[in-house]
């Protein structure tokens, strides 16, 4: 919205599993995923649409404001460097690619992180789980730090910060 009213927009978008494409006519194989996922399943993608869309079911693949794939060209193409992860096994994880690649086709500064055989909502693993889930949530939340942090001081270096600090990890 700030970039349709010519409001400053934000320095850096940082996007973690995002529902990029908000609509039941289109359909992305990775939703096969939500069939057995314990944290985004089908029945609650089907009450997200309901909930957040109800008033705009049959056209939401239209509305750019609801469905950002949607978004036409000259705004994509002002926005801020922006950052996606997706776990392998996230059912939105075709729709954070698909962001990514029109995003990279409209020439903005965009990277795509996917953690293998992670399911959605990795981010919130660290509570006790299995070791290694734990270990990928903190590597994961590091990245984030590190993508703010550059974000913030303008690149990596000034960052002061290591993309994958292992130091940072045992923490």
């Amino acid at each position: 919205m700030c970039l349709l009213n010519k409001f400053r927009g934000p320095d850096r978008l940082v996007l973690d599993y995002p529902n990029a494409v908000f609509s039941k006519i289109e359909c992305f194989p990775s939703y096969a995923y939500s069939l057995r996922e314990d944290f985004l399943n089908c029945n609650q993608l089907q009450y997200s649409y309901s909930s957040y869309a109800k008033n705009y079911l049959e056209n939401a693949h239209e509305i750019f404001l609801i469905n950002p794939i949607a978004t036409p060209i000259e705004i994509l193409s002002k926005f801020p460097p922006t950052r996606i992860m997706n776990g392998t096994y996230d059912p939105m994880r075709d729709q954070g690619i698909s962001l990514f690649m029109k995003l990279f086709d409209c020439g903005v500064d965009v990277k795509f992180t996917e953690y293998m055989y992670y399911p959605h909502s990795f981010l919130n693993f660290c509570f006790p789980v299995p070791k290694l889930m734990c270990s990928c949530s903190k590597q994961a939340i590091n990245r984030v730090c590190f993508w703010a942090n550059e974000g913030i001081y303008g690149t990596a270096e000034e960052a002061k910060i290591e993309e994958d600090d292992e130091e940072k990890l045992a923490s």
